[in-house]
């Protein structure tokens, strides 16, 4: 009977899943993604006041707070339950909170500034923090084509 029970359950949980609306998908892609966003405008200032403050350590612990909670945003679009047609919309999604992931990890190597540093040094942290802004912008825009088309193709109001 237990058997029974599990998989009648399991059946339940593929085919709710499998069967949401093109809008329902929308909408939790939407909602991750502007968790991560949401995450992401926080932490930067805090990082610009560390900065100011000298307090590297702070940059670190919120960074892998930060982290944790974006590797966790794109996990949760990564299972949402997608038609075929839907995959490449939420591949873009992946794709670009996997760029605002790089991108907390550039401002991370702030944590790492000190007056030790060379202006050498300093600049290339600012490049890679700047190239990797430049990705998460290039992303989100791609992401918001892909996600434009969708609700055209998909009539979704």
């Amino acid at each position: 009977m237990g058997k029974k029970v599990l998989i009648f359950a399991s059946l339940l949980a593929f085919v709710s899943c499998s069967t949401s609306t093109p809008k329902e998908f929308n909408e939790a892609l939407t909602a991750g993604i502007a968790k991560a966003e949401n995450l992401v405008n926080s932490y930067d200032p805090v990082v610009l006041e560390a900065m100011e403050k000298n307090m590297p350590d702070s940059i670190t612990s919120l960074s892998k707070r930060v982290l944790a909670e974006l590797a966790k945003e794109q996990f949760n679009i990564k299972e949402l339950a997608s038609s075929e047609d839907e995959m490449r919309l939420k591949k873009a999604a992946e794709d670009y909170i996997g760029a605002l992931i790089n991108f907390v990890k550039s401002q991370n190597l702030y944590a790492d500034y000190s007056d030790s540093l060379s202006q050498e040094e300093i600049r290339a942290i600012d490049k890679v923090c700047s190239d990797a802004l430049v990705t998460v912008k290039m992303l989100r825009s791609k992401l918001t084509d892909y996600q434009n088309a969708f609700i055209k193709d998909k009539n979704i109001k």
